[in-house]
């Protein structure tokens, strides 16, 4: 059976390209180095190859263009001093194809910034709740938030702290088509 981190890697690969993905991971700090690592294990074993090739868990962005914005704003990080913990680097050959990507990032680091829209997770430890909801409301968007925790009275008052349209607790899929999907701030505009 797959580790939880292998989980959250193909879904993380399945959805990078998708607005409702986390575009920065928070991370408690007495399980930042363990999650980390084996978070960043299950990301390198992702395949990366057209979709259409047998065993294809990563594709290819939608161009050449968007590809290289990922690129952009994964070597802008490390100059703002994050570390690569897999992926980060331009694959040579053919195609708009960028590896699935883990980053230790500063909460100040200009990544959690920006929707990157690409397989890149910017890991950034917290050490209490309240940190970890400023860290999650620090952004001009507001689509989704992801909560997963042991303690379900924890997670709900996270969530109900969190500026954001929807928030999953302990799943990484949220959106059903019988529930109102939006958000707030730049992701405000309505409801589907």
């Amino acid at each position: 059976m797959p580790s939880k981190s292998a989980k959250q890697a193909r879904l993380m690969a399945a959805a990078a390209h998708d607005p409702a993905f986390a575009k920065k991971v928070g991370v408690p700090g007495k399980v930042a180095k363990e999650f980390t690592e084996k978070f960043s294990k299950a990301m390198s074993n992702l395949v990366m190859a057209p979709g259409m090739t047998e065993g294809a868990q990563l594709g290819a962005s939608v161009s050449i263009k968007e590809r290289n914005k990922i690129a952009d704003l994964v070597d802008s990080a490390i100059k703002g001093g994050a570390k690569i913990e897999t992926g980060g680097k331009l694959p040579s050959g053919p195609g708009a194809f960028y590896p699935a990507t883990v980053l230790t990032v500063e909460k100040t680091n200009e990544i959690l910034k920006h929707e990157v829209f690409g397989p890149v997770a910017p890991v950034v430890i917290f050490d209490t709740d309240e940190e970890a909801i400023e860290l999650a409301n620090d952004s001009d968007f507001g689509l989704i938030s992801y909560v997963y925790s042991g303690e379900i009275g924890r997670a709900i008052r996270i969530a109900e702290a969190m500026e954001s349209g929807m928030v999953a607790i302990n799943r990484g899929v949220i959106s059903d088509p019988a529930a109102p999907f939006g958000g707030v701030k730049q992701c405000g505009l309505g409801r589907e």
